[in-house]
């Protein structure tokens, strides 16, 4: 949260006048970030509930509402919270079309590593960086290297040549003083640790590959489950996407049910955190988001309500 607070204030400090672009559906605490800084918002198509992420042209077409010099947030994988991604071909048009459209790309990292592993993760933004002038990085270490509550983490910028690098940086450190002066150290620490030491790097990506591929394991045993159980819903979504979290297609009345009825606890908008799910849990929930279904389409809920 550290970085993207930096980094929106550091564009509303550079150009007032500028609007950041998010996703129609977004990490829910992005948008309060940039109210707080200060930046105007816009919106573009990314993901529709009826019909899952929405056609790439709908994305470029919304945002050619942009005007040059605005910023537009990408998340690099494992998108929260649908956990739907571009493709590199999308990518690869996208980066062309920021170039045209002069908009600036801010690249938010979170999930590195529990998508397709550390390389695939990272190509989005490889191809965006090879080819935009400037760029900005948000990283965070929070969940890769369960550092969560440390919030761990930096924010980077690409800049045109090396005369923007110092007055950049001296930028950042007084926008970062007016929120902390002397940050917490052991975080990082910890990371540079097990980063500059082979066999710990070693233990770490290979701790990181059993995840990504456990998280692709619930995916896999969800989509089968749910789309047995309750085939009236289109479940595609959870073999197309990666990394923790999905998007449920599953109504408030019926969030509130399963809360209610069964005590399985999702948010409201269908947002879940797949990580959650194992062998002993995952058929007692399809089991009663079966049930929900079922019981909401015949109308007994509304009967136990009065």
């Amino acid at each position: 949260m550290g970085a993207l607070r930096l980094a929106f204030e550091l564009l509303k400090q550079m150009n007032p006048e500028v609007c950041l672009w998010l996703s129609d559906s977004t990490w829910q605490v992005h948008r309060p970030i940039a109210e707080a800084s200060g930046t105007e918002q816009g919106t573009y198509a990314y993901y529709d509930p009826q019909q899952g992420r929405q056609g790439f042209d709908s994305m470029l077409d919304s945002l050619r509402a942009a005007k040059p010099g605005d910023a537009v947030l990408l998340q690099a994988s494992c998108h929260n919270p649908t956990g739907l991604d571009l493709s590199d071909d999308e990518w690869h048009e996208l980066t062309a079309f920021c170039q045209q459209q002069k908009l600036l790309p801010i690249v938010d990292m979170a999930y590195h590593g529990l998508g397709n592993g550390l390389e695939a993760d990272a190509s989005g933004l490889r191809i965006m960086a090879r080819a935009m002038p400037e760029l900005l990085l948000c990283y965070t270490c929070s969940k890769n290297f369960g550092l969560y509550r440390d919030r761990t983490g930096m924010v980077a910028a690409l800049v045109q040549n090396e005369a923007l690098r110092q007055p950049l940086m001296q930028q950042w450190m007084q926008l970062a003083t007016r929120h902390y002066f002397t940050p917490p150290a052991h975080g990082a620490m910890l990371v540079r640790r097990i980063l500059q030491d082979e066999d710990l790097r070693t233990i770490w990506q290979r701790e990181l590959e059993e995840i990504h591929t456990r998280l692709r394991g619930v995916r896999e045993a969800l989509y089968v489950a749910l789309s047995k159980a309750v085939p009236q819903r289109n479940w595609r979504f959870l073999k197309e996407g990666q990394g923790m979290f999905a998007l449920f297609p599953l109504s408030v009345r019926e969030t509130e049910y399963l809360q209610q009825m069964y005590g399985v606890y999702i948010v409201s908008n269908g947002r879940v955190n797949l990580s959650g799910f194992n062998d002993t849990n995952l058929p007692t929930i399809v089991a009663h988001i079966a049930a929900t279904v079922s019981a909401l389409a015949s109308g007994s809920y509304q009967e136990q309500a009065c």
